[in-house]
């Protein structure tokens, strides 16, 4: 997967390098990149805010407690 962005990155700025200087077409895809990330990063944040206590593991936490301190095994 990475090769495989590295191989796109490549090929974006070699394509823009055509049309304007190399530093620019770089400075374009890498913007680009980071404005993906930003938006990747927006939608994680906003499911992570949707997604409810795990309470099946809390459950499990507190009989483990339980057990270790004696009270059932």
């Amino acid at each position: 997967m990475v090769l495989a962005l590295l191989t796109l990155t490549g090929a974006a700025v070699a394509g823009l390098a055509l049309v304007m200087d190399v530093w620019a077409a770089a400075l374009v895809v890498g913007g680009a990149h980071l404005l993906t990330a930003a938006l990747a990063t927006l939608a994680g944040r906003a499911q992570l805010g949707r997604v409810g206590p795990p309470k099946q593991t809390a459950e499990n936490v507190r009989l483990d407690v339980a057990a270790v301190r004696g009270g059932s095994s």
